[in-house]
C-alpha cells in the first residue's frame, strides 16, 4: 500500500493531525490551509447528510427519519464517494496537502488526510446538534464550518474513522 497512514488508537486531536502533517499550529500559512481542508471536508459533509440514498439501509427503511442526516445514519459506501469527490473537486492548493494522504491497494484508494477532516467535522456538528436544548438530535445543521474540532472522541477508532487498516 503506498501513502502512509498513521497507526492510532483512536481519532486523535488537531495537534496530532498537524504534527503528522509535519505543520506548526502556530504557523499561519498551516492554519490557513487547515481551514480550506476543513471547509472542503464541511461542504463534503452538507452533501453528503442531505441525500436519503446515504443512508444505511435501516435508516432509509425508516419512514420517520428525515434530512438532514447524522454521521452514523451514512453508509461507509456514500464516505467513501465524498472522499473521493473532494479529493478530485479540491483546489490547487488543497489537493497537494490530499496528495500526501493518498492510499492505494491495486484498485483499491483511499484518502486518510480528507477521511480526518470528513470525521471531525461530522463528529464536531453530530455532537453540537445533540447537545442543543429544543432542538433536532443528531442531525447536520450549522453547515458552515466554524474552525473548532471536538478533540474528545470514543476509543476504539482509527484515525480518522476505523481502527482498521482500509483496504
Amino acid at each position: 500500500m503506498t501513502g502512509t497512514l498513521p497507526r492510532l488508537s483512536q481519532s486523535k486531536p488537531k495537534t496530532v493531525f498537524f504534527r503528522y502533517l509535519g505543520w506548526s499550529e502556530n504557523d499561519e500559512r498551516h492554519k490557513r490551509l487547515y481551514g480550506l481542508i476543513m471547509e472542503e471536508a464541511a461542504q463534503g459533509r452538507a452533501r453528503t447528510c442531505q441525500h436519503r440514498e446515504n443512508l444505511t439501509p435501516q435508516t432509509r427503511a425508516d419512514p420517520h427519519v428525515t434530512a438532514p442526516y447524522s454521521s452514523a445514519m451514512i453508509t461507509e459506501t456514500a464516505r467513501h464517494h465524498e472522499v473521493k469527490y473532494i479529493y478530485e473537486c479540491a483546489s490547487p492548493e488543497t489537493r497537494v496537502i490530499y496528495d500526501r494522504g493518498v492510499m492505494q491497494d491495486g484498485a483499491n484508494w483511499d484518502n486518510w488526510i480528507i477521511r480526518w477532516c470528513l470525521w471531525h467535522v461530522f463528529r464536531y456538528r453530530d455532537d453540537r446538534n445533540r447537545n442543543r436544548s429544543g432542538g433536532n438530535r443528531n442531525t447536520c445543521h450549522d453547515l458552515q464550518y466554524n474552525g473548532v474540532v471536538e478533540e474528545a472522541v470514543p476509543s476504539g477508532y482509527y484515525d480518522p474513522v476505523y481502527d482498521i487498516h482500509r483496504r
